[in-house]
């Protein structure tokens, strides 16, 4: 369901409430260390392998053997 205009502040104000709320300690600590990682999903290899494989795929979809 899209938000309406007039919501926004009142989602903007309940994100900000969310992100700095520290009442659950053990959430707290695992929302910090989920934002001090750096996670690469797709790396460079791996990212172009998918598009090739993708490539491959629809050639073969539309110029069937």
């Amino acid at each position: 369901m899209p938000t309406r205009s007039s919501d926004r502040p009142a989602l903007a104000q309940v994100q900000a409430e969310v992100i700095h709320c520290t009442r659950c300690p053990r959430l707290t600590l695992y929302r910090e260390q989920v934002a001090a990682q750096r996670v690469r999903r797709l790396t460079q290899p791996m990212f172009h392998a998918i598009f090739r494989e993708a490539r491959r795929l629809l050639s073969e979809k539309e110029n069937p053997a």
